[in-house]
């Protein structure tokens, strides 16, 4: 048995793609399987990689060549599966075996129907396994459910279903059903979030002394409040239990963020401003310094969306404030998580979230930190790696 990931996502030597890439490389290595990581071409390997990525599809899952208004999703549909399927075309050179697994563990509406027709055209006896993780969207929500193109993603997975080695998942039960529910009765398997805890966990049952570390991390964009995190900050520091944070803000890309980094370091010493990315050692010693996780994000945009910060902060007993009515406020209350939340992405009603769990510290950190033991046995990269293979019929 091989692995094969494939990964048009992986754009750089940081963030969500590369970090998942290598969690799972480290653990079916551990397993003693042979891992072959395929991304983008325009990928540049370094020396100190502790994996190789083979350069190999054209286009990456962020690239959109058309852009007219009316037209673009559709044109680029088209475009990107039809240049996905000529890349996976060329895969016959890897001399793929019926006992060979392929995981795609970020598979867009721009890939699924080339993948899909690529496996039609192998004979039964000789198809390998397949493993595909469904995004955190998906365009039915975001352009209704009669779309042309929703039908064409709904007709790539009718197509998925009939193979009976292709398998597809989710980290959402909601989401599951939606795709469930607009492909005739598809399988979409639950999943857990594929999350490595490495010497992380510092659990503490000490009463908090100090000051309480407000701590809002990760990669920065609209999605997450970005556009209006100055002012959310600045709400939170006008209010009366300000005196009892400290307040640590990343921002990154930083060469992306000269405008909201000028804003925020108008607030003066109230807040630290980390501008760049964090390797994985102070991403750790800042998670570890962390009380409350601030997760400023917009309910809409995060509705079905999981992410990998919060789950790492669940596991480690942190105290959460979270858009509701999302997947990580559910999940956090399905394992009976403390924290706050806050209804609409606005500054006012975030900063009030904030206040809440400030107020109600002591209280909800002890929740959390009795909850995280039972949120890290399901949510790791080995019971990941366990399920995946268990939903094929595998042993790895």
């Amino acid at each position: 048995m091989r692995v094969f990931i494939f990964d048009n996502g992986l754009t750089d030597k940081s963030g969500h793609h590369y970090n998942l890439n290598l969690k799972l490389f480290k653990q079916l290595q551990l397993k003693n399987i042979d891992v072959r990581i395929l991304g983008p071409k325009k990928v540049v390997n370094t020396p100190d990689q502790p994996f190789r990525i083979e350069p190999f599809f054209a286009y990456t899952i962020y690239d959109r060549p058309f852009k007219d208004k009316l037209s673009k999703p559709l044109d680029n549909f088209l475009f990107l599966n039809h240049q996905y399927l000529k890349d996976l075309k060329r895969i016959k050179s890897q001399n793929l075996k019926p006992d060979d697994v392929i995981i795609i563990h970020t598979a867009t509406q721009n890939m699924l129907l080339g993948l899909a027709h690529w496996l039609s055209e192998f004979p039964e006896d000789e198809k390998p396994y397949v493993y595909i993780l469904l995004p955190f969207s998906h365009p039915v929500n975001k352009q209704g459910a009669h779309t042309t193109l929703a039908m064409f993603y709904s007709h790539a997975l009718k197509i998925l279903k009939n193979n009976k080695k292709t398998f597809i998942a989710s980290t959402s039960e909601e989401l599951a059903k939606v795709y469930s529910d607009i492909s005739d009765g598809t399988k979409v398997h639950k999943i857990p979030m594929p999350v490595e805890y490495n010497d992380a966990l510092n659990l503490s049952s000490q009463k908090k002394k100090g000051k309480i570390r407000l701590t809002y991390l990760g990669h920065s964009r609209r999605q997450k409040s970005l556009l209006i995190l100055p002012e959310i900050v600045q709400e939170i520091t006008a209010l009366d239990i300000a005196e009892k944070l400290d307040i640590f803000i990343q921002l990154t890309p930083a060469d992306k963020m000269k405008k909201e980094h000028r804003r925020l370091k108008k607030l003066g010493d109230k807040i630290t401003i980390y501008p760049d990315v964090l390797e994985e050692e102070d991403f750790y010693d800042q998670l570890n310094k962390t009380d409350i996780m601030f997760m400023p994000y917009s309910p809409k945009s995060y509705k079905y969306e999981s992410s990998g910060l919060f789950s790492e902060s669940a596991g480690l007993g942190k105290v959460m404030v979270l858009p509701n009515n999302t997947w990580m406020a559910s999940e956090w209350a399905r394992f009976g998580g403390g924290g706050s939340s806050f209804d609409e992405a606005e500054p006012e009603n975030i900063a009030n979230a904030v206040r809440e769990a400030v107020i109600n510290f002591e209280k909800l950190r002890k929740q959390s930190q009795e909850t995280s033991k039972k949120f890290r046995e399901y949510h790791n990269i080995e019971n990941f790696v366990n399920i995946v293979f268990d939903h094929m019929g595998l042993k790895p």
